[in-house]
Formats: C-alpha cells, structure tokens, sequence
C-alpha cells in the first residue's frame, strides 16, 4: 500500500480539453482546504515543469525529484507562489489513461520533514497503475463504451480491429480456449498470441479477463 500523512494534500484532478488544448479541471483535493491552491494552480499550469504529463495517451508514473534539482523545483515559480505555504518538497505523479485518452491525473505531495519520494513508493504506485485506471475508466468512460460497444461490430470500429483481430475477440467473447481458437482461424498459437497482444495494445489491456468485460 501506498502510504502518505493527512497533513499531505493529495489530489486527482480530470482533464478536459478544450479550445483544442488538455487543461486540468475538477479537483478532488485531501485535505479539501487544498483545493483552492489547485484551483489557483490550474490557472498558470501551463508554466509548470510537468504540464507535457497531462498530454500523455498512456498511464504514466513522475517522481518530479528525478526531473529537477532540489534547487531548481523549489525556487521554480509553481514552488514559490502556490506550494510553499504547505512546505511541499516533492510530488510523486500518475497519469491516468484508457483507450489512448487521458482521463485525470493523480498526485502525491510530500513536505520537506518527510522527505523525498522513495523508490518502493514509485513501485507500489506502478504496481496500482492498472488498477486506479480501470477505477477511473468506469466512473468516467464504461457507460459510453457500453452504448458505443454493445455490439461486435462497434467494438471492431471504435477500436480499429482487423478482421482477424475481430475473428480472435468473437472466439474469446464465446469463450473458447486458445488452441480451440487457433484451430477454427486455422493459425499456429503463436500467431494468435501476436494477434491478442495487438488486440490488447489497442485496447489499452493487458489480460483476458479485461478483454471481457467489453463483451
């Protein structure tokens, strides 16, 4: 588990875009008094060393002390007007994506009493990765999936399936094991492994049983 004080705020804020441009937008603060910083910070974000994170298409990890010297993140100006006053030393950050879509980006704040970000904090945040994006893909995106996805078809055209791709997928919804699938598509196992991880990149996945759940 990922483990931080209640005195450190913490926070996930969504993105959007608009006039064409990713803009953070809804925070979700702990404490809640740190939400009007982030409402102040989302005005000058685009100054900020780490704005290129939110532009990212995939689930990221930045621990902002690997990007900048202690001297050069504190006497930046994000540091000096907003982060200061709450004695913030380093921020451990995640990306959050599904389906080659930000969706929101999570942050971790540490003062200078606890200091830096540790590596085991970086791995446990890795390891949760998958896990907090499927938790923001079905608050955000699974219904709209499910109206776009409720057919095979849809599913082959939002996500732009080959039609061997969608032959694997209609074999996988009928539940048959892969030397069964291999057999009906008439190809060698290690062909359909080539094709389930092509399915899976594409469907921003990573196991079987996601690839289900869009059935």
């Amino acid at each position: 588990m990922i483990r931080w004080k209640p005195k450190v705020p913490l926070e996930a804020c969504k993105v959007e875009k608009t006039d064409g441009t990713l803009h953070l937008a809804d925070p979700c603060c702990f404490p809640a008094s740190f939400e009007k910083t982030e409402r102040e910070y989302m005005k000058l974000e685009s100054i900020d060393h780490t704005d290129w994170f939110i532009h990212a298409s995939e689930s990221m990890v930045i621990r902002e002390s690997d990007l900048l010297k202690d001297h050069q993140r504190l006497n930046s100006p994000i540091y000096q007007r907003f982060y200061n006053r709450y004695n913030i030393y380093d921020t451990l950050q995640m990306s959050i994506a599904w389906g080659n879509k930000i969706l929101a980006v999570l942050t971790l704040y540490r003062t200078k009493d606890d200091g830096l970000f540790k590596n085991d904090d970086v791995f446990w945040l890795q390891t949760l990765k998958k896990h907090i994006q499927y938790a923001f893909y079905v608050h955000t995106l699974k219904k709209k999936d499910e109206k776009k996805t409720d057919s095979l078809p849809q599913l082959i055209s939002l996500y732009h399936l080959t039609r061997k791709e969608a032959e694997v997928v209609e074999l996988i919804f009928e539940e048959y094991a892969n030397p069964e699938i291999a057999r009906r598509l008439q190809i060698t196992e290690h062909t359909l492994q080539k094709h389930l991880q092509n399915i899976y990149r594409k469907l921003q996945i990573s196991a079987r049983w996601e690839l289900l759940k869009f059935r």
